[in-house]
């Protein structure tokens, strides 16, 4: 069910001038404290000192698929015997928490000053369905959006709400080869429709050795990786963060 509060989130604060801001969503269950040592990892070097961290907690709802009431951005019918495109995401919760994602996005624009294509969307598992669905649909064009162990939100009807802006966004996709609760099969056929259907440009993985991000979509593929995130798929999506939103663009 649709509800009016804001999201509450954890900030990591920026070590210099703030120039870009990075949204991380958690996976199902988790919460923006669980999540908040990834942005920890990401911003221990000096790579990225002019980036603002915000993490949104989820809000509480009951999940059909697990009978419990836990931090989940959308219901989910069923969890284990989820078949690729069936029906069982929730929309409406979808909607609603993507509606609170593009909040924080605009009063993050509204109170910085900060461009929205400064602004970067990552997520994790969940939280990687709520990235696609908040940055295709968001009428004003991001950073980049950078995709975890997870697949396309509503497959069947992502091409007839996403926004103009797709085809220019950079976007990264990392997946384990090993993933058993979102196999690698769905994240291929995500890209698939990526690129088949919303006209995404597929980019070689070696384009991320660029000096700055292109539009497209770039996939990274870890061979004994499960739904979870690897120490290799995090320093590469730190260089790819670094490329969209570079630490001298003002």
């Amino acid at each position: 069910m649709a509800t009016e509060q804001p999201l509450q989130y954890e900030i990591i604060k920026p070590t210099s001038t703030h120039t870009a801001t990075v949204i991380l969503l958690h996976g199902l269950g988790d919460s923006s404290q669980g999540f908040a040592p990834v942005a920890m990892f990401l911003n221990k070097t000096v790579e990225l000192p002019h980036v603002k961290w915000i993490i949104p907690t989820a809000p509480t709802r009951h999940v059909t698929g697990n009978k419990r009431t836990m931090r989940a951005w959308f219901d989910i019918k069923r969890l284990a015997d989820r078949q690729w495109g069936d029906d069982s995401d929730n929309e409406i919760d979808m909607e609603d928490s993507a509606n609170k994602i593009k909040q924080i996005i605009n009063n993050e624009i509204e109170s910085t000053g900060i461009s929205s294509e400064r602004i970067v969307i990552c997520g994790l598992s969940q939280g990687g369905v709520m990235t696609l669905y908040t940055g295709l649909t968001f009428d004003k064009k991001l950073g980049g959006l950078a995709i975890m162990s997870s697949r396309i939100p509503i497959p069947t009807k992502i091409a007839s709400i996403a926004s103009e802006h797709v085809k220019s966004l950079p976007m990264f996709w990392a997946h384990g080869e090993a993933d058993k609760l979102v196999p690698p099969e769905w994240g291929i056929k995500s890209v698939d429709i990526l690129v088949n259907e919303l006209c995404v440009t597929r980019l070689a993985q070696n384009a991320t050795d660029s000096s700055q991000a292109v539009p497209g979509i770039s996939y990274f593929s870890y061979k004994d990786l499960e739904h979870e995130l690897g120490e290799a798929e995090l320093l590469e999506l730190r260089k790819w963060i670094l490329k969209v939103v570079p630490i001298d663009t003002l």
